[in-house]
């Protein structure tokens, strides 16, 4: 079995998960609203290595640390740590639209 690879992009007014397997879309998803519980988005990623059998590489696309809402951060100025399931990249945006998400196909 593939690794499979995530990323997040992360703005003020959506949420965009993309998973994909040696370039191809696994699973595309577009949240519209922070999530209830801080646990949320962490344990999506953790099940998501979990049902891949391997630890999920992450890039988080975001300005600077997110909302401590999202569960990614302890107080909001600082990103998560590793895990066993999960690692984590960052590419920090220095002005909106840095990166342009495509959205799912």
């Amino acid at each position: 079995m593939n690794t499979w690879d995530a990323s997040l992009d992360i703005t003020p007014g959506s949420i965009a998960l993309e998973v994909t397997e040696r370039g191809k879309e696994v699973l595309c998803a577009q949240f519209s609203r922070r999530p209830v519980h801080p646990r949320a988005l962490p344990f999506i990623l953790e099940g998501l290595a979990l049902w891949s059998g391997k630890r999920l590489c992450v890039v988080i696309y975001a300005d600077s640390p997110v909302h401590p809402s999202l569960g990614l951060g302890r107080a909001g100025d600082e990103w998560p740590d590793e895990n066993p399931l999960v690692e984590y990249m960052f590419v920090e945006r220095s002005s909106p639209g840095d990166r342009e998400r495509e959205g799912c196909s």
